[in-house]
């Protein structure tokens, strides 16, 4: 019976962790390496599709053109 005990609570444990173990990868849009293409594709290429998601609503860009700094936020971008 003691046996019975602890293979029980063996594969307990091991089904347990493994459930939690597993990693999420359904949501990609929610990795780094998805918001560096899409930054990457709006600033070289001028695909913006999906840049409004990827960055926040209060994000500032600052240009310097020679003598001018350029201010934009995210609606001008």
């Amino acid at each position: 019976m003691k046996t019975l005990k602890t293979l029980a609570a063996t594969l307990l444990t091991v089904l347990s962790f493994s459930a939690f173990a597993a990693e999420d990868l359904t949501n990609y849009k929610h990795q780094m390496d998805y918001t560096i293409k899409t930054y990457v594709d709006a600033v070289a290429h001028g695909k913006l599709k999906g840049v409004a998601e990827v960055l926040d609503s209060e994000v500032k860009y600052t240009l310097t053109r020679g003598d001018k700094i350029l201010n934009y936020g995210n609606r001008k971008f």
